[in-house]
């Protein structure tokens, strides 16, 4: 019997990776259906990834996509939490993913109380920092909380078109087809005290929710020098959230780097592992913006797709065939670098 708390395994009488529901009588978007290939865009809950940035605002600093059909997230329901939430505000209700150095909350404004409807409410929680798994000891610098806008941010009238707040909005940018008739949600600046979990900083429409990502190091330490010099801001809270500082991170040598890794001469690479997901740094150290072309073996990183249809892979920050194994990254701008991720899940 699933609690609601089991672990994902891929399920091969199925031939897909088996994935939590969400409860019954919540509303969800649509799922869209990922490729073997490559999957940049999904849903929340399609058991396939998070997806990070919206139309109007540029990525927030984490840039990096969660996974949460890999094989160590754990799930704790909203009604199973209360070893990590100690507290959460009247009319709330909130859902963990957990991962080795990450976790994502759902905070969903339910407004189980009849004075809390229709209302926008203020995200209030205290966390169990220890519980969730943020060891004793990091410094407030080491954990990091930002927004993690699920759909690209869309907030779809199918669910919330009658409520007052929906029609509010302001009207989509860019409105098209039937497809594109939906509002976006005001971006959040969440903040998590490291030392009490007080989890603030954000506001809940009615029966709207808002997905939070928090990472977290586990050594002391930040992104190599050479690369905080030469990356944009946000990519190297990206490096940071990915877990560059992490025990389970490991830089290539030069000669495991050769054997996995074939880039253009002009562009100079780094690679670190750990295991599922592989991070590359790409500088240009020309004069003009250059596009890199890289071949991967994909196995060698541990990102290879072992069984179609049970695995998948995800690149952000440049475009990959994986049966190839073939990386194209776009516009390094001199003296500067980019970083590209690939995870399975």
């Amino acid at each position: 019997m699933d609690d609601g708390t089991r672990r994902r395994t891929p399920d091969d009488t199925a031939g897909t990776s088996s994935r939590c529901q969400p409860p019954k009588g919540i509303a969800t978007r649509p799922r869209r259906r990922s490729s073997h290939r490559t999957s940049t865009r999904t849903s929340a809950w399609s058991g396939r990834a998070f997806l990070i940035g919206n139309e109007t605002t540029p990525p927030p600093p984490q840039g990096i996509a969660i996974g949460i059909a890999a094989d160590d997230v754990q799930f704790v329901p909203y009604w199973r939490n209360g070893s990590i939430v100690k507290h959460i505000g009247q009319g709330l209700l909130a859902s963990i993913w957990q991962r080795p150095g990450k976790a994502v909350l759902e905070v969903l404004n339910y407004g189980l109380d009849p004075e809390g409807k229709e209302k926008q409410r203020p995200g209030e929680l205290t966390l169990d920092l220890r519980a969730l798994g943020i060891p004793a000891g990091i410094s407030a610098e080491q954990v990091r909380v930002s927004e993690l806008n699920v759909d690209n941010g869309h907030i779809l009238p199918r669910y919330l078109g009658h409520l007052a707040w929906y029609k509010n909005l302001p009207e989509n940018p860019r409105p098209g087809g039937p497809g594109d008739q939906y509002k976006l949600r005001p971006a959040a600046a969440p903040r998590l005290d490291a030392k009490t979990g007080a989890l603030t900083n954000f506001a809940l429409f009615y029966h709207d929710a808002r997905y939070l990502l928090i990472t977290w190091d586990d050594k002391a330490g930040d992104a190599p020098a050479p690369l905080r010099a030469a990356l944009s801001e946000a990519d190297v809270a990206a490096a940071a959230n990915w877990g560059i500082n992490r025990a389970t991170a490991v830089e290539l040598s030069a000669p495991e780097l050769a054997t996995a890794v074939q880039s253009d001469a002009g562009i100079q690479t780094r690679v670190w592992k750990q295991p599922g997901t592989v991070m590359l740094y790409l500088f240009n150290p020309g004069a003009k913006p250059a596009t890199a072309a890289l071949t991967l073996d994909l196995d060698k990183l541990g990102v290879k797709v072992k069984k179609l249809w049970t695995n998948y892979t995800q690149c952000l920050g440049g475009a990959l065939d994986a049966p190839t194994g073939a990386v194209t990254v776009k516009d390094i701008q001199p003296g500067k670098g980019k970083v590209v991720f690939i995870d399975t899940f």
